[in-house]
């Protein structure tokens, strides 16, 4: 189940332009190795609580900057970020 949220929000950050790649998602939004997705597909393994941790603080962080800016663009974005 969590091994497809993760690809759910990489999904959903590549369309906003804010992963640019599954090897850039692992290493910026997750602090982990650029094949730790592969990894955890290739193993047939859920994701840390470390990296589930640390995606939940970059999508909080990210959303809040986001709200603070007055386009709609941002606006919209803000809010996936948190329903995310």
């Amino acid at each position: 189940m969590t091994k497809r949220l993760l690809e759910d929000v990489y999904t959903t950050l590549q369309s906003a332009n804010l992963a640019t790649n599954e090897s850039a998602f692992c290493e910026q939004w997750l602090a982990k190795s650029a094949c730790y997705m592969r990894t955890l597909r290739f193993t047939d393994t859920e994701p840390s609580a470390e990296a589930l941790a640390t995606l939940g603080s970059k999508l909080g962080y990210y959303a809040n900057e986001l709200a603070r800016r007055d386009d709609a663009t941002s606006k919209h974005w803000a809010a996936v970020l948190t329903e995310l």
